[in-house]
């Protein structure tokens, strides 16, 4: 068994540093579409602010949607793994994954509230909402009246980081059994959504309890059908993932956004489970743009708010979306902004960050007296 398990496909985990050799590329291109689908959404309030109106292009942001469930998938194969992680392992390297950008981001918004406020549309400082922003504790945001950080897309970490604790508690109660393991995650998850069915919830329990929450279980239930090598590869596979991105358009047309882990969970595991059953093919030119384009979509994900808003304004201020084909000028030079931006970020940031802290965590795990004397 152990065998079997260690010549599983390597996987890298979502917010992780990539290169070629190591990741599942359909997997990376869909985390670069799903980043995009988002810079796209978060494209629609400047637009308004240039007087255009309309509905929200709802479906976009169901960009989440499929990246919750590719979160679930990964945290599953890369546990699969052996020696599988320790609970504590696997929170230590989440944190190290995920805290650095999104702390740098953070203070980099907080340091405008701060000295530049009337650069900021959507947001204020406010003591109790920054600190909680630090730390994945979701608090009534001073302007908009939701749960959303100083950082705006990083309310999704806040599920995310809910789910990891969930997981590291699934693997220091039964890290020996995957089985166990895997039940204990879904019904914890199911449990938790089904929650405001049974009894009346708000503020930071209606937040957790939100049945978005079961994407992750879904990515669960994909990365377990994914190891078990028991569905084939199949080029059909591709109509399913048409099949998932239809009906999230679709659910535009319909407006049917009442229930979204029906109209964009449901298409989002479609599209994550036939991406992972794909043939392989020959990696290109293009597999290493959309691999590259995936390892950099979680720093296009966090920075892209801050680059569309400045975007925005710098845009109005020119008059330019008072220029024939102004409006789609905005969409496509700020979204290709976006993206490079994303991609400087991951190069010069996000790559020497994460390199650090693991370096650093490894140290402080070999040398615990060295880092206690250079502390002192």
């Amino acid at each position: 068994m152990a065998q079997k398990m260690s010549a599983a496909p390597k996987i890298v985990p979502d917010m992780a540093p990539v290169t070629q050799s190591d990741t599942i590329l359909p997997l990376q291109y869909l985390r670069a579409l799903a980043a995009f689908m988002v810079v796209l959404y978060h494209a629609f309030p400047q637009l308004q602010r240039m007087g255009v109106e309309g509905r929200d292009p709802v479906f976009l942001s169901s960009g989440v949607d499929i990246f919750f469930v590719i979160s679930g998938a990964i945290m599953w194969i890369v546990s699969a793994k052996e020696p599988v992680p320790t609970g504590m392992a696997f929170l230590r390297n989440r944190i190290v994954r995920i805290v650095p950008m999104y702390w740098l981001l953070t203070t980099f918004v907080l340091a405008v509230a701060l000295f530049l406020p009337k650069y900021l549309q959507s947001t204020t400082f406010e003591p109790l909402h920054a600190l909680a922003s630090y730390f994945f504790i979701p608090v009534t945001h001073p302007v908009q009246g939701n749960f959303t950080p100083l950082l705006n897309p990083g309310w999704t970490l806040n599920y995310e980081m809910f789910f990891y604790v969930v997981f590291a508690l699934s693997l220091f109660l039964a890290r020996a059994n995957a089985v166990l393991r895997a039940a204990l995650i879904l019904l914890a998850l199911g449990t938790i959504a089904a929650l405001p069915l049974l009894v009346p919830v708000s503020g930071v329990a209606a937040f957790y309890t939100d049945p978005i929450i079961v994407e992750f279980a879904f990515g669960i239930l994909v990365g377990i059908v994914y190891l078990s090598g028991r569905v084939p590869p199949s080029k059909a596979f591709y109509w399913l993932i048409a099949a998932g991105l239809g009906v999230l358009v679709l659910s535009h047309v319909l407006e049917t956004h009442s229930n979204r882990l029906v109209t964009f969970g449901v298409p989002a595991f479609a599209i994550v489970f036939g991406a992972l059953h794909l043939p392989k093919t020959q990696p290109g030119f293009l597999s290493r743009v959309g691999a590259e384009l995936g390892a950099s979509s979680y720093a296009l994900y966090l920075s892209h708010f801050i680059v569309m808003s400045a975007m925005g304004q710098v845009w109005r201020m020119l008059h330019l979306h008072e220029k024939p084909f102004g409006l789609i000028g905005f969409v496509i030079v700020s979204s290709l902004v976006c993206v490079v931006g994303g991609l400087l970020l991951y190069w010069l940031v996000e790559k020497l960050m994460t390199r650090y802290f693991k370096s650093f965590g490894r140290a402080r795990i070999a040398k615990p007296s060295a880092i206690l004397v250079a502390v002192i």
